[in-house]
């Protein structure tokens, strides 16, 4: 009988231990907003709203609050502390490869330089429809990220900004008006991209606006190189697949915004 009742008694720690692993797990996989005290904040110049400075957390799944301490998100910089991926080791490595969605709130206008780069497992992310700018090499190397809506606010992309990512598609909304050199180059996937039938932007070539169009420098990196090649796989809004061995070059930072 003694045994009888350790044996149940043991039955029921083990499932109660094992309820609370699932809900463990559940809650690592269930999108949560964010506390305020994951992040790092600095006001903007206007002293009315915020930009994000660092996220100190580990979250699988992260939505960002759309207010700290009382004050409207209006940036995120460099969210995980610095500027540029530094290997294996560095100390926002575990935060980067954790990381497998984000939802970017209303009010967000900027997304700094390489607030993302190098999360290899983000397959999501969710733009504001508020958002102007995304800087360069912002989502630089996320190659799971396949799909990205561009909202119609977007009014520039820097350098680099999806470059060795795994985009398969793309859509050009015609509020673009400025696109970074690179901005799509090493995207072994991609093969379809869709553009607005009056779209014209501008490609920033080391700092200045250049005149027209030259989409070789927003893909290349590809075995698309020739002006006219582009232009005509633009027209019918597919692309080649392209080789891997090619990889896109580090540039100097093309889009300055005060924030």
């Amino acid at each position: 009988m003694k045994n009888t009742n350790f044996t149940s008694k043991l039955a029921s720690i083990v499932l109660i231990s094992a309820m609370m692993l699932a809900f463990v797990g559940c809650g690592d996989d269930s999108p949560t907003t964010a506390s305020e005290s994951d992040f790092e904040v600095k006001l903007t110049q206007d002293g009315k709203s915020l930009k994000i400075t660092k996220y100190k957390g580990v979250a699988k799944h992260l939505v960002i609050p759309d207010t700290i301490q009382g004050l409207p998100v209006v940036a995120i910089g460099m969210f995980y502390g610095m500027g540029n991926f530094d290997g294996l080791f560095s100390s926002n490595y575990v935060a980067r490869q954790k990381l497998e969605s984000v939802v970017i709130p209303e009010g967000v206008r900027i997304i700094g330089s390489n607030a993302f780069d190098h999360c290899t497992n983000l397959t999501s992310v969710t733009l504001p429809k508020s958002l102007r700018v995304i800087m360069p090499r912002a989502f630089y190397e996320c190659e799971n990220l396949s799909n990205i809506e561009l909202p119609n606010s977007i009014e520039a992309l820097g350098e680099e900004v999806f470059t060795a990512s795994g985009l398969t598609s793309v859509t050009i909304p015609e509020s673009l008006k400025y696109i970074g050199r690179h901005t799509f180059a090493s995207c072994h996937k991609l093969t379809e991209v869709n553009v607005a039938n009056d779209w014209s932007s501008h490609i920033i070539v080391k700092g200045e606006l250049s005149d027209g169009i030259d989409l070789t420098q927003v893909f290349s990196g590809d075995k698309i190189r020739v002006s006219d090649a582009v232009r005509e796989m633009l027209k019918s809004h597919k692309f080649k697949n392209v080789a891997p061995e090619d990889s896109a070059m580090f540039k100097d930072l093309l889009i300055s915004v005060n924030y």
